[in-house]
């Protein structure tokens, strides 16, 4: 009897542990063809079932539970995007002024992990997170309670059109996607600072001309892309009630979209599937590079933009 519970002891004492951790990617033995046609038709059959399938036997497929009335003061939405703002500022400073290691530095490790890895899962597995952090829903809640009426606190200068749509924020997507693949360093501190900062200031301009409102939802491209992906969730709000149910169980409740959306599905999936294959043996190939003698970055920024139009 004692043997097994000194191995257990012993098992739990804490002592150093040793690992190599690399940041080469991982070669997969799986062959490239087969592997990129059946990613590329289950991508199409989802898409196809979702277009054909009725509402009605859809959401009998995707029930919903009623979790009843639950609803938080609007202020507390403020105030929280508010603090995500300051917080936004804090990181572009560090961008700026804090440690040239991307590993230390607040606003790459915020930007790329926290943001762009954690916030998204969570925006699409859970529930929609981005409408209680981001740096922008303040702007939205003062300019929708005083536009629209006489002596309200905010009009804005010139009204955005609908039919734009969100082909704006198409176009950022692929702006964002050829810094994000083609630069030749998307995680040094001070560039992304540069990139985030020309972006803030993008976005207030855009929503100070035509009001926060508007420049959300057909613009500014993380809002647009948050709001879609947050119909994957399983929790979802309508008006004060939330409801739960199996992920995708919004999708069938036909929710209204702007013209473009589609396209902007479309240019996101391309550019996962490419961010993907732009690092493989076909594709440096396909460009005439030796991956045993890489000539970096910056000699494929052209080549990579070229593939990803």
């Amino acid at each position: 009897m004692k043997s097994p519970i000194l191995a257990v002891f012993v098992a739990l004492i804490p002592l150093p542990a040793f690992a190599h951790a690399t940041g080469q990617g991982f070669v997969a033995l799986l062959p490239t063809g087969p592997y990129m046609a059946f990613g590329v038709l289950i991508v199409a059959l989802s898409m196809i079932l979702l277009w054909l399938l009725p509402q009605r036997p859809l959401s009998r497929m995707l029930p919903g539970v009623d979790l009843g009335a639950i609803a938080a003061p609007p202020w507390l939405r403020r105030t929280t995007s508010l603090i995500s703002f300051i917080v936004l500022l804090w990181m572009l400073y560090q961008g700026f002024h804090g440690p040239s290691d991307p590993v230390e530095n607040a606003l790459v490790m915020g930007f790329w992990v926290v943001f762009w890895m954690a916030a998204v899962m969570v925006q699409g597995l859970v529930f929609d997170l981005w409408g209680w952090v981001s740096p922008w829903h303040w702007l939205d809640a003062p300019a929708r309670s005083g536009a629209g009426r006489k002596g309200g606190r905010f009009k804005p200068l010139f009204h955005l059109p609908t039919v734009f749509g969100v082909w704006p924020a198409v176009l950022l997507l692929v702006g964002f996607a050829g810094f994000t693949l083609a630069d030749p360093a998307p995680d040094d501190a001070a560039r992304l600072a540069r990139a985030g900062l020309i972006y803030l200031v993008i976005t207030l301009v855009g929503c100070g001309v035509f009001g926060p409102r508007a420049w959300l939802r057909q613009v500014e491209v993380f809002s647009v892309l948050m709001r879609l992906i947050t119909r994957l969730a399983p929790v979802a709000r309508r008006g004060r009630r939330l409801r739960l149910g199996w992920h995708g169980h919004q999708l069938h409740q036909g929710a209204g979209c702007y013209r473009g959306t589609a396209v902007l599905i479309l240019v996101l999936l391309a550019v996962g599937s490419f961010d993907g294959l732009n690092e493989t043996f076909f594709w440096l190939d396909h460009i005439g590079v030796n991956p045993l003698d890489h000539p970096g970055r910056t000699e494929l920024v052209i080549p990579v933009l070229t593939g990803l139009g």
